[in-house]
């Protein structure tokens, strides 16, 4: 009838249309009995022990290699024992929480009850002792204990002022003192400038001099190399003559006599060339001492710049 839903229902409720895995059964249902489900870690010897623990027969449930069979209501069944379990677990804690709010204003309200007696008798000592002579000077007198002494204050306040007014007179003449020699320096400055303004001067002397002589020394290079020439073509001059001393012996005489001028005139030529060398050397002598006494006034230039 029904199309066999029925009979559908009845194979359903003779099988085992419900199943689970190993580890989502243990992560699930742990907390039905833990220490059992951890006792073994075979699955199937954990799991008999977990179901044995909440009397779960064992006709409603079989076990595979890798899942649970459940049949056909055994499942709610176990949910809700673990629904019962999670219920009373949230109870528990929800009990702990209120009884930690409750606490709070407990111990709230049993203080302010203590702070009330101890107003209380304060209240009443000090109705019985306020017309007490010697409660009155001290009640006079506690605000001015720990107070600092005038006296005292205005004595270390002096001795702080003289020692700072010391210390600012000795600043005072040591000022006075640095410039007075800064006056002295600034004269010496003033003076030594002057000084270098004059040598100066004279530096560019130097430096006219010696381009006077390095003019006058190109002139006799110049002098010196045409000498040369004149010689070299003298001495041309002579060899020429003794090659044709042979073919014109007629011409010796006159010959002879113009070597011999020749030869005096190269004399004269090397005489002038010896004193033109002293003269240059004399020369570069002078422009050796005018560089030297150009360093020594720079380094003098120098020397006084870095001081002032």
């Amino acid at each position: 009838t029904c199309n066999g839903v029925l009979e559908g229902i009845r194979i359903c409720m003779r099988g085992f249309p419900n199943r689970m895995q190993y580890p989502d059964f243990k992560a699930r249902y742990a907390i039905l009995a833990a220490t059992e489900l951890n006792s073994s870690s075979d699955n199937k010897v954990a799991v008999h022990a977990l179901m044995d623990k909440i009397e779960f027969p064992r006709e409603r449930y079989r076990l595979g290699h890798t899942l649970v069979f459940f049949r056909a209501g055994a499942l709610g069944a176990l949910e809700e024992k673990r629904d019962n379990i999670v219920i009373k677990l949230l109870r528990m804690m929800q009990g702990q929480v209120f009884k930690h709010i409750k606490n709070q204003g407990y111990v709230k309200k049993r203080d302010q009850r203590e702070l009330i007696l101890v107003c209380q008798r304060n209240f009443r000592k000090y109705m019985a002792l306020r017309e007490w002579g010697w409660f009155i000077i001290i009640q006079k007198t506690r605000p001015l204990i720990g107070l600092p002494n005038p006296e005292e204050e205005l004595r270390i306040l002096e001795e702080k002022a003289n020692a700072t007014y010391g210390v600012y007179k000795e600043q005072l003449d040591t000022k006075d003192k640095m410039l007075a020699e800064n006056k002295i320096i600034e004269d010496d400055k003033k003076a030594l400038l002057k000084q270098i303004e004059s040598e100066q001067g004279n530096v560019s002397q130097y430096h006219e001099k010696q381009a006077d002589i390095s003019a006058q020394r190109a002139d006799l290079e110049i002098q010196l190399g045409t000498s040369q020439d004149n010689l070299a073509k003298a001495e041309e001059h002579r060899m020429r003559s003794t090659n044709e001393t042979k073919e014109l012996e007629q011409e010796t005489v006159s010959v002879k006599k113009d070597i011999a001028d020749v030869e005096v005139v190269i004399q004269k030529l090397e005489q002038e060339k010896t004193n033109r060398d002293h003269t240059i050397k004399s020369l570069n002598d002078q422009i050796t001492s005018g560089d030297e006494v150009i360093n020594k006034l720079n380094k003098e230039k120098k020397h006084i710049s870095e001081n002032s």
